[in-house]
């Protein structure tokens, strides 16, 4: 993102140090790391002028919930009917695939709101799992020390 610093070993160190002070961090070489943002983005219509957006290509959320691959499956089987409706019964209007936007701009609007809400309060400093990683779940990891044959493998520069 503009404005921000790009993450280098020793902001990454003075974060995690802080996190689970009083416990002390011990630095290792890093190979490898970079800053994950999760994009939350909805296209404004999912039908225009015979052309349908489903899935991903309609709108991206945190992956928070589990709800992106089922929400582009609905969003497919949504329109696969409707299609299928419309060409083979004659007397069927083309106003049938205009629901297909109505539909499914609301359980994306729903579905982002739901699920980046999810991620801010799971991530959030008061939460349960919050407090659970800072004291608990990264101190732990920051004293494991994978058995040399794991090294080789999940430490490869």
């Amino acid at each position: 993102m503009e404005g921000e610093s790009e993450p280098t070993e020793d902001i990454f160190f003075d974060i995690v140090s802080k996190m689970v002070a009083p416990q002390e961090v011990q630095p290792i070489s890093i190979s490898w790391f970079n800053t994950f943002w999760i994009n939350e983005r909805r296209a404004e219509k999912h039908f225009k002028d015979n052309i349908f957006l489903c899935g991903d290509a309609a709108h991206v959320h945190s992956p928070a919930g589990g709800q992106g691959m089922n929400t582009g499956i609905q969003d497919a089987y949504n329109l696969a009917w409707k299609l299928s409706l419309m060409v083979k019964e004659v007397g069927v209007s083309n106003a049938l695939s205009q629901t297909f936007d109505e539909e499914r701009k609301m359980v994306a609007q729903i579905v982002l709101k739901n699920s980046g809400n999810m991620l801010r309060n799971l991530l959030s400093s008061s939460t349960i799992f919050s407090l659970f990683l800072k004291k608990r779940a990264i101190p732990f990891s920051c004293h494991f020390h994978p058995p040399a044959k794991w090294q080789q493998t999940l430490f490869q520069k």
